[in-house]
């Protein structure tokens, strides 16, 4: 935030010191652009460097640090077949994920390793698996409202709430239907 808006102070002095609207104007959008980049490559710096800490922590709290490895490897096979173009990749805030998998890689090897903890994750999300149902109601009637179809919206958010009646998110959308 800090360098964001000493960028903008800068750029806002410079463009106030040219003579002429037009030139102001083109340096308004030019010093825009450049301070989106620059600012976008603290943004990779900054994740990597979270990953590296997170990496720490994770040793730390005794998990298994290939798991962030296998996170990163996850995130390259679903941006598999996307378009990558220069200018994507240069206003991008998280560097590619191959460097990622790389940084986890070469710090887990430095790292003592802990465990995975599977069941107790599975543990963790049970709820939310057998919630899952009454949450794919809930995008039927958000997807039916969107087109303008209340009776189907009531319908699958009374599926919804029969299933999981304390979340309050399903009444909610149940009265704006």
């Amino acid at each position: 935030m800090s360098r964001g808006s000493l960028t903008t102070i800068g750029m806002v002095a410079v463009a106030a010191g040219t003579q002429s609207r037009d030139a102001a104007q083109h340096y308004g959008m030019a010093s825009q652009i450049g301070a989106a980049a620059w600012m976008a490559k603290y943004g990779r710096d900054d994740e990597l460097e979270s990953d590296y800490y997170g990496m720490e922590y994770m040793a730390r709290a005794g998990y298994e640090l290939q798991g962030a490895v296998e996170l990163q490897q996850t995130f390259i096979k679903l941006s598999e077949g996307r378009p990558a173009d220069f200018l994507s990749g240069l206003f991008a805030s998280h560097p590619p994920s191959s460097l990622r998998v790389e940084a986890n890689t070469a710090k887990a090897i430095e790292l003592p390793t802990g465990k995975r903890y599977r069941q107790r994750y599975q543990v963790a999300i049970a709820q939310r698996k057998k919630d899952s149902p009454a949450y794919a109601e809930e995008e039927a009637a958000i997807a039916a409202l969107n087109k303008k179809q209340g009776k189907e919206a009531l319908a699958a958010l009374d599926k919804a709430v029969a299933l999981q009646p304390w979340e309050g998110s399903f009444w909610e959308l149940r009265g704006h239907a």
